[in-house]
């Protein structure tokens, strides 16, 4: 499955995306990618996906994704 990290604007990792599930740092689903959107769990619309800069709502620039790479489940 396909993994990228989040990173804040200072290149520090805040969480990660698996496929469209998105994670925080200790493992727990907080949220899924939908149409360049990254939405929490309750459905509310937390951040925008523009390339791989990460915006809020109001166009404000709070980290990036991080390169793509395969996850070795088996490894």
């Amino acid at each position: 499955m396909q993994t990228r990290g989040i990173y804040d604007k200072h290149g520090e990792l805040i969480g990660y995306l698996v496929g469209k599930a998105v994670y925080d740092l200790e493992d727990t689903q907080t949220g899924y990618l939908k149409d360049e959107i990254i939405y929490g769990m309750d459905g509310e619309r937390k951040w925008f996906v523009r390339g791989d800069g990460l915006y809020t709502p109001d166009g404000e620039s709070i980290g990036y994704l991080g390169s793509p790479f395969m996850e070795d489940r088996y490894g």
